[in-house]
């Protein structure tokens, strides 16, 4: 599953990211915005994690630095 979510950076800027997730199968009943929102977690946990004080993550589009990061947010 791809996923653009859009980074809010310290400094004021603001950069689109598009995120590929691995997913399992599609669970019975549950719609496609929800698996988003799950994806969209994973990936909050992966770059808020509060261990992860430093760091560097590179999407393909660009890459940036996790303690830049101010906010994350889904674009559906």
């Amino acid at each position: 599953m791809e996923l653009e979510i859009l980074l809010g950076f310290k400094s004021g800027q603001e950069q689109r990211a598009r995120f590929e997730i691995q997913t399992p199968e599609k669970v019975e009943g549950e719609d496609p915005k929800t698996q988003k929102e799950k994806a969209f977690a994973k990936v909050v946990r992966m770059v808020m994690h509060k261990d992860m004080k430093r760091g560097f993550i590179n999407t393909g589009d660009f890459g940036f630095r996790i303690e830049d990061v101010s906010y994350m947010k889904l674009l559906f």
